[in-house]
């Protein structure tokens, strides 16, 4: 398909979101954007989030771990010269 960057910008601010980013859900009355913000939560909607103080925190080490390494892949694919 022929996708362009106007076709976002045309419908981000009819959607009644916070703050109208991608990625975003939409789920019944909730709408949620940023990607950690989405991942918490569908975790929690389906009772996977850690239910102990030490498995909370591996979590969140996790979490933390994987947004080091996707912000070192995003340097990388925005390189001009990548």
């Amino acid at each position: 398909p022929d996708y362009d960057r106007s076709q976002w910008l045309n419908e981000k601010f009819k959607l009644g979101l916070d703050f109208p980013n991608l990625p975003y859900l939409i789920d019944g009355t909730h709408k949620i954007t940023q990607s950690n913000a989405i991942l918490r939560y569908i975790a929690r909607k389906h009772n996977l989030c850690g239910e102990s103080e030490k498995e909370q925190i591996r979590e969140d080490i996790l979490e933390n771990q994987f947004m080091d390494s996707r912000m070192q892949l995003a340097k990388l694919c925005y390189d001009p010269d990548f």
